[in-house]
């Protein structure tokens, strides 16, 4: 699981893109790249997240500038209450789709 997720992170693009306005330098980009870490190889990259992960640093959200475990652990109730929602719907529905038989 914690592969999934470190390569679906990978897979998002760019996030010196969404952390500077369009008309930054180059260079600037570069040496955010550098502190943070992207110009790493994708092993190295790895590691230091599955570190971090098991230390409990999740990082922190590039749009909220704040650390990203608490923001995933608040939105957990509505994603319970949606699930919830959604599986009663489709239990629903199947009760359904005996009499319409």
């Amino acid at each position: 699981m914690l592969i999934f997720v470190f390569l679906m992170l990978q897979l998002v693009g760019d996030p010196v893109r969404l952390m500077l306005p369009a008309e930054a330098p180059e260079y600037i980009r570069e040496e955010l790249r550098e502190s943070l870490g992207l110009n790493d190889p994708l092993h190295v990259r790895f590691g230091r997240s599955i570190w971090g992960w098991i230390q409990g640093d999740f990082g922190d959200s590039l749009w909220q500038k704040t650390p990203a475990l608490p923001l995933a652990l608040s939105r957990i109730p509505n994603t319970l209450y949606l699930t919830a929602v959604a599986l009663g719907i489709a239990l629903w529905a199947m009760s359904w789709q005996n009499y319409a038989v």
